[in-house]
């Protein structure tokens, strides 16, 4: 090897040591850091709910498993990521009776429910999309595969007919339309 491939490698070695230095160093605190601020939004909208008494109290069974779970998530941010949460999703057995689902059933406000059940999907959403950020193998990976999925989707046969259809039915009407005209009133240059 000549110099100046060994300092291309040099320099390639460190450039990777940086990349990799700030994908899991400040981008991962960044990252935890919003997941952080979101949850506390949720938390504190859902405490405002409660201040309020708008179908909720401080003391109903479901704003204190709420509290607790969005507690714990802000508590654990930095622990969500893709391969602890397969690892979680393969092992763990859900508890039915704890369910997000029956404790939301236990407040008697159905509009007060549906925002506080929109508000937890907004909480769950951003876990799953801080997963997703926190890997740049997952990045990557949704950014290869979400087109394709978006191809394969619009190549869906039927999908395929009803673009083409969609295509060619003006084409059709405008040349009947066109075939229809008198010779001389069709377009300069066509006229035979």
């Amino acid at each position: 090897m000549s110099a100046e491939q060994i300092a291309i490698a040099v320099e390639n070695l460190i450039l990777l040591g940086f990349l990799l230095w700030l994908l899991y160093g400040p981008w991962q605190e960044t990252v935890t850091a919003i997941l952080r601020s979101n949850l506390f939004k949720i938390r504190d909208e859902i405490f405002d709910m409660a201040a309020d008494g708008d179908g909720i109290s401080f003391d109903h069974p479901a704003y204190l498993e709420i509290r607790d779970r969005l507690n714990g998530m802000i508590r654990y941010a930095c622990m969500f990521t893709w391969p602890r949460f397969l690892l979680l999703a393969l092992t763990a057995k859900p508890k039915s009776s704890n369910s997000i689902d029956h404790l939301l059933d236990g407040i008697e406000d159905q509009e007060a429910r549906k925002r506080i059940r929109k508000k937890l999907d907004s909480a769950f959403e951003t876990v799953i999309g801080t997963m997703i950020l926190r890997s740049p193998l997952l990045v990557v990976s949704i950014m290869i595969a979400v087109p394709l999925i978006i191809v394969i989707h619009l190549m869906h046969p039927m999908r395929l007919k009803r673009l083409y259809w969609r295509v060619l039915k003006p084409v059709r009407y405008e040349a009947e339309l066109v075939s229809h005209l008198p010779v001389d009133s069709k377009m300069p240059g066509l006229a035979g």
